[in-house]
């Protein structure tokens, strides 16, 4: 969303595959979840890999690091609590990580959208007290 502008939706995954997906501020998750940041490929070089070698080896560490976080059968509450979790993990890496700019954070908002209820806010600003918005 851009100011008052929504695109429609549109789907980023079929209905058969699941897993985590992240957008924004990268480098925590990435981190997390895929075992490296972003300055793993210079890193590589660095470290006498061939520039030539370090992309394959860098994709074969994410296979080997991959961190699964999700599973289809996950309960909507587990899904729910593990979104707050990444959010508020991104937001605390950005937080006090010395050289990354101060991108992210304020009041997190969360809604869930499932087949049989559609959309739902279960964390928002707008339609909760103050000491929902901090996980209280």
């Amino acid at each position: 969303m851009t100011g008052r502008d929504c695109p429609p939706p549109r789907r980023i995954m079929d209905e058969n595959s699941f897993g985590v997906l992240w957008d924004g501020q990268y480098e925590a998750l990435n981190r997390l979840v895929l075992g490296l940041g972003f300055g793993i490929g210079d890193a590589l070089v660095r470290h006498r890999v061939p520039p030539q070698d370090a992309g394959k080896l860098q994709e074969n560490l994410v296979k080997d690091l991959y961190t699964t976080l999700s599973v289809p059968a996950m309960p909507i509450q587990d899904a729910i609590d593990l979104a707050r979790f990444l959010v508020e993990t991104t937001i605390g890496f950005v937080r006090f990580a010395v050289f990354l700019p101060k991108s992210v954070g304020g009041a997190v908002e969360i809604a869930a959208i499932t087949k049989h209820e559609g959309f739902r806010w279960v964390q928002s600003r707008r339609f909760h007290p103050a000491d929902f918005r901090r996980g209280g």
